[in-house]
């Protein structure tokens, strides 16, 4: 299981992200069966999820490992943004893009992924 690190900060604004050097949507198809942020490596020093503000209101994007479900996930409602700072006390190994994985309570929600590389 992938453990969320220490420095995750919900924001408001997306002035902050003027280094992004990748960025996708990604659609969770099926609740309950999480969904790769990206296939390839990606190194990072930043990540930012937003959950779509499109998403039905009452849904949510969780946030995680692979094995990410509502329990060990970090909850996103429609529109709600996290940043995950891995240069300040997080796990190295939990800084390419890859490892990171998306769920979601409702079929076909989206999320907007964000990455400054490493």
């Amino acid at each position: 299981m992938l453990m969320l690190p220490v420095a995750v900060t919900r924001f408001s604004s997306w002035r902050c992200l003027l280094a992004v050097s990748f960025s996708k949507t990604v659609t969770v198809s099926t609740a309950g069966t999480p969904v790769q942020c990206n296939t390839s490596p990606v190194p990072m020093r930043k990540l930012y999820i937003q959950a779509d503000p499109d998403n039905t209101v009452s849904e949510v994007i969780y946030v995680g490992g692979s094995d990410v479900l509502s329990e060990p996930g970090y909850e996103l409602a429609p529109g709600e943004k996290v940043a995950i700072d891995f240069t300040q006390e997080s796990l190295p190994k939990n800084s390419d893009l890859p490892l990171w994985w998306l769920n979601a309570s409702a079929n076909g929600l989206k999320a907007n992924i964000f990455a400054v590389r490493a």
